[in-house]
């Protein structure tokens, strides 16, 4: 089943849990939480913009090009499922997993959390049960 979301507020966007995997590791340590919010945390702190992270981690690339372009109205949906229950417990703050638009997804938290842009309500389609 498909059901829209509308993330109406930064909590609810920030919330939601960002993948693991290898190619963006340095904002994705083994067993910490991964929400969008801890992992722009992640980024501050080793305070490098994409354009850099693209020199070890060229998954990155495209969160460059989309920081230097960024444009709401392009931003189009977000596509979210159920945390799983690992997920849960190392993201117990989390609520849905971002089973697509990861790059868009933390450029966008940047942009937030560094206040270079105000939040504006994010639409979502929750795909349940859980895909692959």
């Amino acid at each position: 089943m498909r059901y829209t979301l509308n993330l109406q507020d930064s909590e609810s966007f920030l919330s939601l849990i960002w993948h693991s995997i290898p190619e963006a590791r340095p904002l994705t340590p083994p067993s910490k939480p991964r929400s969008l919010g801890d992992c722009v945390r992640r980024l501050a702190s080793i305070d490098r913009p994409f354009a850099q992270l693209v020199e070890g981690y060229p998954w990155f690339k495209r969160c460059s090009l989309i920081d230097e372009g960024f444009c709401y109205a392009r931003f189009g949906l977000l596509v979210l499922t159920c945390a799983d229950e690992n997920e849960k417990k190392e993201t117990p703050r989390g609520s849905y997993y971002m089973y697509d638009g990861n790059h868009k997804g933390i450029v966008l938290a940047k942009k937030i959390l560094r206040k270079e842009l105000d939040y504006r309500p994010i639409e979502a389609l929750l795909l349940k049960p859980r895909r692959c």
